[in-house]
């Protein structure tokens, strides 16, 4: 290296000074300087060349650090990444910053604003420094991240395991408040997809939870092995399979999915809402669409089928063998009850005595469908769907021509609180268990359900390559398909609407979301209207008039 070129002398011509170009790229961090300019102290020339040698190294050093500083700065592009903003400035020193950026416009502006604040800093520490490459080196040497607020720790600190037992505590309380949807029934059913994060997240605390583990949680969750506790698998090892993969066992469908994915959205919500952590975490959870690659749908009941089913005098005659979990009570009343009301199955078995009332003002019988802080026949509390299936139902004519009054008035030397059916609750709390199977079993001749033994075929191919299939549920969907009968009308000459159907079959769905019928004093109120729409369901062609129970 030649020193002399770096050498020129001061506007007194007495003391020489050391001069460095700066590369072209990189003059924009010199505030567009081109060179770099220190007095050696010297008059003496070759004292001068061995002190401008070092100032020329010290210069090249610092230019070689800046070069790979913006290289490394041009791969990442300073792109936002998953809740926190890293980057360096042109000193090399690093900077982490979290505003919400990622989900949060006004969060993406603020990490900004302090990015340009600190390079802006940055630079003009260089411009103060920019004759000591010795100092701006020390400087650069000291790459240890800035000490930066942790934005992601909040005011109050809060472990999982407390987050969880509010949020349960809280869903209890939701239970037991009337201007909420939530039921007895579903909080229970839940509970598995609840512990299932109670688990997994067990022992942490909840900010230091972060976005990308969230999102990760979709990749293994739909590997989760069905029925953990039936298979005695802990859930920790559930979870190390559904990781892991590759397992035999049949893995979580989109609703169960769909299930897990709500809970943990809840409780990350909830964390949100109490303030102990900054992100609502909630938006990275995704939802399957359940119906999509979904090979079963159930149909309606046709005319031929109703026909086969309740077929006169001869109706009792496709029962078959007599067994203590389907009483005969049960399998002749439950079937035309749901024919003529829509009602679930388990509405209809957990039915008590006291439930079949009067209502003087409209002139008619009903039956309670009551909620679940009513009790069943075995002093439980009753199972419910929604709200909404909290409803008076009118008897319809064809019911009590039938006999339904006589039937009850055989029930008077029983206990008024006893199963108006004679059924019991069965192992998995549902009290319509046996009946379901009874009614759609497949087997041989004598193992066959009612519906078979009728010579109905329960299930089949569509065109499109779905499978299609007849259950008891497929009463619901006939009484809304007979009610959606264009052709009829109320007593005022109005059309029957889905908000109509919805009062009668309790649906809490679609249009009827708006629609609250679990009110059960408004409900009771305008049975004169539940009984115009009940009376609208006929099904010509179908010998009811000669089934009399006996």
């Amino acid at each position: 290296m030649t020193t002399n070129r770096f050498l020129i002398r001061n506007r007194h011509r007495s003391v020489w000074h050391a001069r460095v170009y700066i590369p072209k790229h990189l003059r924009h961090l010199f505030h567009g300087k081109t060179q770099l300019k220190r007095s050696t102290g010297y008059r003496d020339k070759c004292q001068a060349s061995r002190t401008a040698a070092i100032y020329w190294a010290q210069c090249q050093a610092l230019f070689d650090d800046l070069e790979r500083q913006m290289s490394s700065k041009n791969k990442s592009k300073d792109t936002l990444k998953s809740g926190l903003t890293v980057f360096e400035n042109v000193l090399g020193q690093e900077f982490r910053l979290d505003y919400g950026g990622d989900h949060d416009p006004e969060g993406a502006k603020q990490e900004r604003e302090a990015m340009a604040d600190i390079q802006q800093a940055a630079e003009i520490t260089l411009e103060r420094f920019h004759d000591k490459p010795e100092m701006l080196k020390l400087l650069m040497s000291n790459r240890n991240p800035a000490p930066q607020t942790d934005h992601n720790t909040p005011e109050t600190v809060m472990s999982w395991d407390e987050l969880y037992e509010r949020y349960v505590k809280k869903e209890e309380e939701r239970v037991l408040d009337p201007t909420h949807k939530i039921t007895e029934k579903s909080f229970k059913d839940y509970r598995p997809h609840r512990e299932l994060w109670a688990k997994y997240f067990a022992g942490r605390e909840v900010h230091a939870i972060k976005r990308a583990e969230v999102q990760e949680i979709e990749s293994w969750l739909r590997n989760l092995p069905t029925r953990l506790t039936k298979r005695n698998i802990s859930i920790a090892d559930g979870i190390n399979m559904a990781k892991q993969g590759g397992h035999d066992l049949n893995t979580l469908s989109a609703a169960s999915y769909n299930h897990y994915q709500r809970q943990l959205a809840g409780l990350l919500k909830f964390a949100h809402k109490l303030g102990v952590h900054r992100d609502d975490l909630s938006v990275c959870i995704g939802q399957m669409n359940a119906k999509l690659g979904q090979e079963t749908f159930r149909v309606p009941f046709t005319p031929e089928d109703m026909q086969a089913m309740f077929c006169g005098q001869d109706y009792a005659s496709n029962f078959g063998p007599a067994s203590q979990s389907t009483p005969l009570a049960a399998r002749f009343w439950v079937p035309l009850i749901a024919a003529f009301t829509g009602a679930r199955m388990d509405e209809i078995c957990q039915l008590k005595i006291s439930d079949v009332r009067r209502h003087d003002t409209a002139n008619c019988h009903y039956l309670h469908l009551a909620g679940s802080d009513e009790t069943a026949p075995d002093g439980k509390q009753k199972n419910i769907k929604n709200k909404n299936s909290i409803r008076p139902l009118p008897i319809h004519e064809t019911l009590l021509d039938i006999g339904f009054l006589q039937y009850l008035e055989s029930l008077k030397k029983l206990d008024k609180e006893s199963s108006l059916f004679g059924l019991d609750r069965a192992n998995d709390d549902k009290w319509g268990s046996p009946l379901s199977k009874w009614f759609t079993r497949k087997g041989s001749t004598t193992g066959k359900g009612f519906i078979e033994r009728c010579g109905i075929i329960s299930s089949g191919d569509r065109a499109d390559g779905k499978r299609w299939s007849k259950t008891f549920h497929c009463f619901r969907h006939t009484v809304v398909t007979n009610l959606r009968d264009k052709s009829k009308v109320l007593p005022d000459g109005s059309r029957i609407n889905a908000e109509d159907i919805a009062l009668v079959v309790g649906h809490l769905e679609e249009e009827s979301l708006k629609l609250e019928t679990h009110s059960y004093g408004e409900a009771v109120e305008n049975m004169g209207f539940r009984r115009g729409i009940i009376s609208l369901i006929k099904y010509p062609g179908v010998d009811f008039d000669s089934i009399r129970w006996t």
